[in-house]
């Protein structure tokens, strides 16, 4: 994909929000990210599967590495942070969590995790928690005590991400709660069928109540069945019905890139290989899924999203459309979340 200097105007003129990025903090991907002019991401700041303890380790590490490079990173509590990181040359870290298994079954773990300044919790990663059901088991809905969690992240200002949701977990949470939600990193099951994707349903209603879905380049979410890596036409695919569905107003960039997350080919294929963790998920993919081909052909880093600008112009997609999409959405759903 050649990136035309419009589209290169465009991107660089826009604040740019990656709504889930799962890599590791390395001085290579801060380089990246800078090359790239990202103005803020959602970081998975907390390693899946962690306990509370856990997670505030994973937390104080990630604060510590941020602080260390105050040129170029910055953490983001505040919409207004995002927009000042822009204007300062610096990205935005935006704590995230994929998984509330960490908060178990006290509300008041929510208050500790705000106050450290995590602002985006996913309510199941794929397995089911005390919360509600994750893609990859029957989906049995939200819980009580998931309902509970709902209304008290409105209370406290904490974005609701639904991406690895089963889809009643995700209808109920849409419908529950008080603010617009986000589904950070998933396309739509009608253009790449993964159960990790979203139907059509759901994105309809999450669009009726102002929420916001990220099209992702993963590729085991990108995969249409037909025995080859994605590329990137197959995630500007995704955007298209997205938008089509939902509006661009409700559309966004999720990557789920994790660049340095895994350190060898082995600690991968443990985890997010054919035979790993999620087999429901990455399994059956074919012999074209492998540590080296793990995102859509032509966005294998974060340098390349001026790419995904440049497909959308030549699909048509309005100037002000992308950069909404870019951005300015994430920023209109983080600003009524936080105003509570």
């Amino acid at each position: 994909m050649i990136v035309t200097a419009q589209a290169q105007r465009l991107y660089e003129d826009s604040i740019v929000v990656d709504c889930l990025n799962g890599s590791a903090l390395t001085a290579p991907v801060i380089g990246r990210l800078r090359a790239a002019r990202v103005t803020a991401i959602n970081l998975t700041a907390v390693q899946i599967g962690r306990d509370f303890d856990g997670a505030l380790r994973d937390l104080a590490e990630v604060c510590e590495t941020i602080a260390r490079h105050p040129d170029d990173l910055v953490i983001a509590r505040e919409p207004d942070d995002v927009r000042r990181a822009k204007l300062d040359n610096r990205t935005a870290i935006i704590l995230g969590m994929q998984d509330a298994e960490p908060i178990g079954r006290e509300l008041t773990r929510l208050h500790t995790l705000a106050a450290l300044g995590v602002r985006i919790i996913q309510l199941t990663h794929n397995r089911q928690n005390y919360v509600g059901t994750g893609c990859a088991e029957p989906d049995s809905g939200l819980t009580r005590f998931g309902r509970m969690v709902v209304a008290e992240m409105n209370r406290l200002g904490l974005v609701v991400d639904l991406a690895h949701c089963g889809p009643e977990t995700t209808c109920d949470a849409i419908e529950m709660s008080a603010f617009p939600v986000m589904i950070s990193h998933s396309n739509p099951q009608t253009v790449a069928g993964s159960l990790r994707n979203k139907d059509d349903e759901a994105i309809r209603l999450l669009a009726d109540r102002d929420g916001l879905i990220g099209m992702a380049t993963w590729a085991p979410i990108v995969y249409r069945g037909d025995d080859r890596r994605p590329t990137i036409e197959d995630v500007l695919d995704c955007f298209d019905h997205a938008c089509r569905i939902a509006g661009p107003e409700h559309v966004a960039i999720g990557s789920d890139l994790c660049e340095d997350a895994s350190p060898t080919r082995q600690a991968w294929a443990d985890i997010y290989g054919p035979a790993g963790h999620y087999p429901e998920i990455t399994g059956g993919l074919g012999d074209w899924y492998g540590f080296d081909t793990v995102n859509a052909a032509g966005l294998e880093t974060i340098t390349d999203l001026p790419k995904l600008v440049a497909g959308l112009l030549a699909r048509d997609h309005a100037p002000s459309a992308i950069k909404a999409m870019l951005g300015e959405n994430f920023l209109r759903l983080f600003a009524r979340v936080r105003a509570r």
